[in-house]
């Protein structure tokens, strides 16, 4: 059999993938217990969600308006490109990446949700809230966060 590789999480060489400077994405051997149960589909898909992801933050850098971070065409492919063809399995990764580090993937999930907003009035502008409230939605619809 051939190597196995897991693109679960590109900051930590402990799933696989670490960032090696240079814009470089380095993918290594992962432990069969992190792959298991992804289909060679879903892999391709986690490893271009990775690129993806690892592009918009190079892309926004420390862009202060979230309409300048989720305007950067990596986000917008996320969506397009990736998100709406196969929906599900991209919600699961963001909101995967979502409890990994909060970040803005508030637009990406409303847009791939087709219009879903779980975040509280009172919790508006509150990453860390709002976070929450996304992660509280994601599992309370079935996805494994």
């Amino acid at each position: 059999m051939g190597t196995t590789y897991c693109l679960t999480d590109f900051y930590s060489p402990n799933y696989g993938v670490s960032y090696s400077g240079g814009g470089k994405l380095r993918i290594a051997p992962a432990p069969e217990q992190i792959y298991e149960g992804e289909t060679l589909q879903t892999d391709l898909l986690r490893k271009k969600f990775y690129e993806y992801v690892h592009q918009w933050r190079l892309e926004r850098g420390s862009a202060s308006s979230i309409k300048d971070m989720t305007d950067k065409a990596s986000y917008q492919k996320i969506i397009n490109e990736l998100g709406r063809p196969v929906g599900r399995p991209i919600i699961q990764f963001i909101l995967e990446e979502l409890a990994r580090e909060p970040d803005f993937w508030f637009a990406a999930l409303r847009e791939l949700t087709h219009g879903e907003n779980p975040v509280r009035p009172d919790h508006r502008g509150n990453l860390q809230l709002m976070t929450r409230d996304w992660l509280d939605w994601g599992r309370s619809h079935g996805y494994s966060v």
